[in-house]
C-alpha cells in the first residue's frame, strides 16, 4: 500500500512539475531571446570559460535536453528542501521531470541567432543550450573534438565539459548561477 501511495505521490508531483517544464514555450521570442542573450554574456565572461582560452566560440543551433538533477544540491537549497525527506521527493521530481521532458534538439532562431561561428570546425568551443524552464536555463560547453556540425560531435566519450545553472529573476536578470565539471566517462 505504501508503494502504491509513493507512486501516486511521484505522478501528482510529475504532473506539478510539468507545466513548469513547458512555461519557456508560452514566452513570446523576443522575450525569451533576452534570458538566453543574458546567459550567453555570462558564460563569455565566466572565469572556468576564460581559462580554457578559446579560439572559437559557438553556440549550438538548437535546444537541447539537458538534465536539472546535475544541479539537484544547488536546487535543493534554492527550493529550501531541508531534511533527508524532503530531499527524497526533490531528487525524485526531478528525475521524473528529465525523463518526462527528455526531447531530441529542435532547431531554435534564437540560439542560431547568438553567433555566427558554425562550432563545427574541430577544437571550437560550442555553447548549448536548454529549454528556459520557470526561470531556470541550463547551458553545458564542451569543445569539439571531432569537428562536426552535431551534438554527438560536440559531446563525445571521455570529454568534459562545463556545465551552467541560471536562475533568473522577474527583471530577465539573473540573480544566481552555479557551474560544474561534468565527465564524460
Amino acid at each position: 500500500m505504501f508503494v502504491g501511495n509513493m507512486r501516486g505521490l511521484r505522478r501528482f508531483l510529475l504532473l506539478c512539475l510539468f507545466p513548469l517544464a513547458c512555461y519557456s514555450q508560452q514566452l513570446p521570442n523576443a522575450q525569451a531571446q533576452l534570458y538566453y542573450q543574458e546567459a550567453y554574456r555570462y558564460i563569455l565572461k565566466s572565469p572556468e570559460l576564460n581559462e580554457l582560452k578559446p579560439s572559437c566560440i559557438a553556440v549550438f543551433d538548437s535546444i537541447v535536453s539537458l538534465p536539472q538533477s546535475n544541479f539537484s544540491e544547488q536546487l535543493k537549497n534554492h527550493w529550501g528542501y531541508v531534511g533527508t525527506k524532503k530531499e527524497s521527493q526533490l531528487l525524485d521530481s526531478l528525475f521524473s521531470l528529465d525523463e518526462s521532458t527528455y526531447h531530441k534538439p529542435y532547431y531554435s532562431p534564437i540560439t542560431a541567432n547568438l553567433t555566427t561561428a558554425s562550432g563545427a570546425e574541430k577544437g571550437c568551443l560550442v555553447i548549448m543550450f536548454s529549454r528556459l524552464s520557470n526561470n531556470l536555463l541550463l547551458a553545458e560547453v564542451s569543445d569539439n573534438q571531432e569537428g562536426g556540425s552535431g551534438r554527438k560531435s560536440v559531446i563525445s566519450i571521455f570529454d568534459q565539459s562545463i556545465l551552467y545553472l541560471f536562475i533568473f529573476g522577474a527583471d530577465k536578470k539573473i540573480q544566481k548561477h552555479y557551474t560544474q565539471i561534468l565527465s564524460h566517462n
